[in-house]
């Protein structure tokens, strides 16, 4: 009897077990946490923190440049921001109000005894148009010996030259003008021997500012050629003469003045 009861008592026992294996739920899993929000960058997108404008500016061998002049100018109103780029070539002007803006930057190098304010070229032709800094602005720079002035129509960040002549040859003659580098440019970059064949009294547009010896020799009809005496103003005496273009200072130009070849048969 008490064996039978032991035996019934076990068997229950096991069933019971059974049955709470079989009835009980798996565990609630843990409700995970709510991430939280990432924070606000100090900067947009553009690399600027708004109401800045930053950027980086760079010599013709892509390094950067220490000292360079930069102009945060409003397009419609007083307030010019200016700053100069570190030793790392990079700049930052801050505290500009929500108004439109042109950037515009200079480097200033002392060349053949005279101190020049060249103008720096921006990457893109957008770059040069209006913007506002609400959200912040990036302007980057670079110097450019040769290429257009975006801003400027028919200007150029080389030099220009100008042609006179004694009367001789008529507006639709050619000549031909050789500009042989006595120094390297201004840059310090070395320079290359120019031949171009213009018009009698015509423009030569884009020369990379440097020191040269000019010449010029007429052109016949019959491919001919004269050479003529030229100089540097209306009594050429030589058939070459010494050519440089003078600083004109920090403008919208590209920083030099005309320079003048006077002719003569």
């Amino acid at each position: 009897m008490r064996r039978s009861f032991a035996v019934t008592l076990t068997l229950a026992t096991l069933l019971a077990a059974c049955a709470v294996e079989e009835t009980t739920e798996p565990g609630t899993p843990s409700t995970p946490s709510t991430p939280s929000t990432p924070s606000t960058p100090s900067t947009p997108s553009s690399g600027a923190a708004p109401h800045t404008v930053t950027g980086l500016v760079l010599d013709t061998k892509g390094r950067p440049m220490a000292g360079a002049k930069i102009w945060i100018r409003p397009a419609l109103t007083t307030g010019l921001v200016q700053t100069r780029t570190g030793a790392d070539g990079r700049y930052t002007a801050t505290g500009l109000i929500d108004v439109p803006y042109y950037a515009q930057a200079w480097t200033e190098v002392t060349y053949a005894n005279q101190q020049y304010c060249l103008r720096l070229a921006m990457p893109s032709a957008g770059d040069y148009d209006a913007f506002t800094p609400t959200a912040g602005a990036v302007r980057n720079f670079r110097w450019q010996l040769t290429g257009r002035i975006p801003d400027l129509g028919n200007a150029y960040f080389g030099g220009e030259i100008r042609l006179l002549g004694d009367g001789t040859l008529k507006q639709s003659d050619t000549v031909e003008v050789t500009l042989t580098p006595t120094a390297p440019l201004v840059d310090g970059s070395a320079a290359q021997t120019i031949t171009r064949r213009v018009g009698a009294y015509d423009f030569l547009y884009d020369v990379p500012v440097g020191q040269y010896t000019a010449s010029v020799v007429a052109i016949g009809r019959n491919g001919a050629r004269s050479p003529l005496k030229v100089g540097p103003n209306i009594s050429p005496t030589g058939t070459s003469m010494p050519l440089a273009f003078s600083p004109s200072g920090c403008g919208n130009d590209n920083g030099t003045s005309r320079a003048f070849i006077f002719w003569g048969s």
